[in-house]
């Protein structure tokens, strides 16, 4: 190597921050333990332009949230008001080119994104890489499904939106090939139906059944006025068995059998051993 381009190259090293001169694996364990997992929710927006001439433009945008505990998937429970729920280190990731390199998947990984629109979805499948996408491990879908319409020429609406609902669940399961949590809270308002997996409302979230293995955890929550609490608990437990992975579904059954079992049970004597 000639000198000249020799100097220069020491002289970068040098001018390199102290956690780039760190091996890749130190500085690997530093980023595992600042990139703690945080939820938020994507929201969509337009900018709001003074020029009526120019086009407002959406763009996506983030709020912080609560995040759920990994294990038990609720929500971790706040101490006091004051407390301040962890935000995504985006400021890190963007100091430099390098660290947005060795960052970027982390920041995904460990995020648990929340979707309350379909073009929320569609605008973040369309703006982010298919290397982020792939590294996604917890998704949370909430989706109010159009009412039945009185008029016939109003029901080409419901259609397009029912389409868009799909197509948005068969991207994600397409792209997301990493998902681990899935979590769903979706309103029915097809009518009539027999609230049975295989129908319509269905087709959607079936789409995210077709992993290999099936996912680790996957809560939903049905809200359909024309049929009892029990009918809705009984299709939710069917279709969250059929996402799951089977050994997962049958781990978490049987803890929740114990903690009713251990609600259950009562102490009825007590025995004081005093030294």
């Amino acid at each position: 190597m000639p000198l000249m381009y020799r100097c220069k190259s020491l002289k970068a090293r040098s001018k390199a921050s102290g956690l780039l001169r760190l091996p890749a694996e130190l500085r690997w364990q530093i980023y595992q333990y600042l990139f703690v997992p945080c939820r938020v929710e994507i929201v969509r927006t337009k900018n709001k332009s003074d020029d009526a001439r120019k086009p407002a433009h959406w763009r996506l945008k983030h709020q912080r949230m609560r995040p759920r505990e990994p294990n038990s998937q609720k929500p971790l429970a706040s101490r006091n008001r004051r407390d301040k729920w962890p935000s995504p280190m985006i400021n890190l990731v963007f100091s430099c080119r390098t660290i947005y390199c060795e960052t970027v998947l982390l920041l995904y990984s460990t995020t648990q994104f929340v979707f309350n629109s379909t073009n929320t979805v569609k605008r973040f499948l369309k703006t982010t890489t298919a290397d982020a996408q792939s590294v996604v491990h917890h998704v949370e879908l909430n989706h109010t499904m159009y009412n039945e319409p009185h008029l016939m020429e109003f029901r080409e609406y419901k259609i397009r939106s029912d389409i868009a609902w799909y197509d948005a669940c068969d991207q994600m399961a397409a792209s997301f090939s990493t998902l681990k949590v899935l979590h769903i809270k979706l309103a029915i308002n097809d009518w009539p139906i027999r609230l049975e997996l295989g129908e319509l409302w269905s087709m959607p979230l079936l789409q995210f059944a077709h992993y290999d293995g099936g996912l680790d955890y996957t809560g939903v929550q049905l809200q359909m006025k024309m049929f009892k609490d029990e009918k809705l608990r009984a299709v939710s437990r069917a279709l969250e068995k059929k996402i799951m992975n089977p050994k997962k579904f049958q781990i978490r059954e049987d803890e929740e059998m114990a903690w009713e079992l251990m609600k259950s049970v009562k102490a009825t004597k007590a025995l004081r051993v005093i030294f």
